[in-house]
């Protein structure tokens, strides 16, 4: 089975997001660098053979193809990750050549290298059809394509599977990365492609050095630097955004059905024809949908139900992003949006610093400074901001009972204001982070608290303005 485009880089944005999350080259040096002169090795790289290392991560195989003698390419979809493998290099005395991209979609040439490698990378890639006819394509005949993966029988097959269960559902085509290790896989994959295909088991042990080694300390260690990981917890823990949009969406509603309590009403009829469509359709799908969308639709109903009783008519269209925004969407949010935000307000946080005359350059979201990498924000915490200013925007729309092209304006000026607060908040940080200034340890949240502030007074300026403008465009 293999991925449409459009659904291979939706994946491929996520799992850049992902692998940038913790610190990856920590975890390579503590449990997997062990696995590169294995490969290399095992695919007998040789001085002057044209490498490609793809899903290179840090340089696992890649720094010991170089010292190997080979002419090395580091492919793989994570800045983060390629910066600290370039600085492991140079520490070494070696010269790689570090390119970033997808391991579904190679920007090589054909018949280009001689030796194509991957070390327990290129198997994250959801189209495993894609991944094994690149690698094929930039092979030269004769040449080797070498991987180390995990068999289905092991540990290592375990853990994925019980990941996998608490992770987000997998995009459509998506396949499991230990399906790289059964052969019958791997065979079907490359079929009469290859003259020669050699499986080899060996055993593995990850074990913790410097640490006391018991389980608690194992786990730990995942959660501070392997990002599936990371993101996987992320996505477990208590998120109390949802219950407070709950809480703070029925006590604005019941505030201002009080406060029109005084004004005349129309008496219109009860809907209650929506309310029962609403219900049955609960009920239907209570035996398919899974308890996270049936609690969904449950909040969306008691909501709907309190805002009708209150009010006697239908909620108006910004009602509705109230309600998503007490759904439990955040992990999601930050799932898909968090790297791309990030992306861009270092980038945008990079221009302004060098107007202020400092030296500042970016690798993917962190900032480089003498030679260094300042990870200047939480890697979630602009989404936040961003769940924090539609709240205030949806609240507001309400309040003003502005129409759907209004709230439209609304929700991208709510966009564009989080970006460009984020992007204040975030220079203001690098020089607390950085050393150039020496402050408290609340000036973190104290910087992060004001930026908040200031966007929400200028979404509440908007907001009044646009009011403003349609009532306006109904005189004229």
């Amino acid at each position: 089975m293999t991925m449409n485009e459009s659904t291979r880089a939706e994946a491929a944005s996520a799992a850049r997001g992902m692998w940038a999350l913790g610190d990856y080259h920590r975890f390579a040096k503590e449990l997997i660098w062990s696995f590169g002169p294995v490969l290399v090795e095992a695919c007998g790289i040789s001085p002057g053979q044209r490498v490609l290392d793809v899903a290179a991560g840090t340089g696992n195989v890649a720094i010991r193809a170089a010292e190997a003698g080979g002419d090395v390419v580091a492919f793989d979809i994570t800045p983060e990750s390629l910066a600290a493998g370039r600085r492991e290099a140079e520490s070494r005395g070696l010269e790689l050549e570090w390119v970033e991209g997808d391991a579904q979609v190679l920007p090589f040439g054909p018949d280009e290298f001689d030796v194509v490698t991957s070390s327990a990378g290129a198997i994250f890639a959801p189209d495993h059809r894609a991944v094994a006819d690149e690698m094929v394509r930039v092979c030269r005949p004769g040449g080797t394509i070498g991987l180390i993966t995990f068999v289905p029988a092991g540990l290592g097959a375990e853990l994925f599977e019980l990941f996998g269960r608490y992770a987000p559902p997998p995009a459509p085509g998506e396949q499991r990365p230990i399906l790289w290790g059964d052969e019958g896989h791997v065979r079907e994959l490359f079929g009469d492609r290859v003259s020669t295909l050699e499986l080899t088991q060996k055993q593995y042990v990850e074990k913790l050095s410097g640490r006391s080694g018991t389980p608690r300390d194992y786990v730990e260690f995942y959660k501070e630097t392997f990002g599936p990981v990371i993101a996987t917890y992320a996505s477990l823990v208590d998120q109390p955004e949802e219950a407070a949009a709950l809480v703070l969406t029925i006590v604005f509603l019941g505030a201002l059905g009080l406060a029109r309590m005084r004004e005349p009403v129309v008496p219109q009829p009860f809907p209650l024809a929506a309310v029962a469509i609403i219900l049955a359709a609960y009920a239907a799908s209570h035996a398919v949908l899974p308890p996270i969308m049936r609690a969904a639709i449950t909040i969306a109903v008691t909501l709907y139900c309190f805002h009708v009783a209150v009010f006697r008519e239908r909620p108006p269209a910004a009602f509705w992003g109230l309600v998503a925004l007490a759904l439990p969407v955040l992990p999601s949010l930050q799932f898909t949006l968090g790297y791309p935000m990030r992306v861009v307000s270092a980038a945008l946080t990079v221009v302004l610093l060098q107007a202020h005359g400092l030296m500042i350059s970016r690798q993917g979201t962190f900032l480089v400074w003498r030679d260094e990498m300042v990870q200047f924000d939480a890697p979630c915490s602009g989404v936040n901001m961003l769940w924090a200013g539609l709240l205030v925007t949806f609240m507001g729309c309400v309040l003003l009972r502005l129409g759907v092209l209004k709230i439209l304006v609304a929700v991208a000026l709510s966009l564009a204001l989080t970006i460009s607060c984020n992007v204040l908040r975030a220079s203001s940080l690098f020089y607390v982070e950085s050393g150039l200034f020496h402050a408290p340890g609340w000036w973190h949240e104290g910087i992060g608290i004001a930026a908040f502030m200031l966007s929400a007074a200028a979404t509440l300026w908007l907001l009044g303005r646009l009011r403003d403008w349609e009532r306006l465009a109904w005189a004229r």
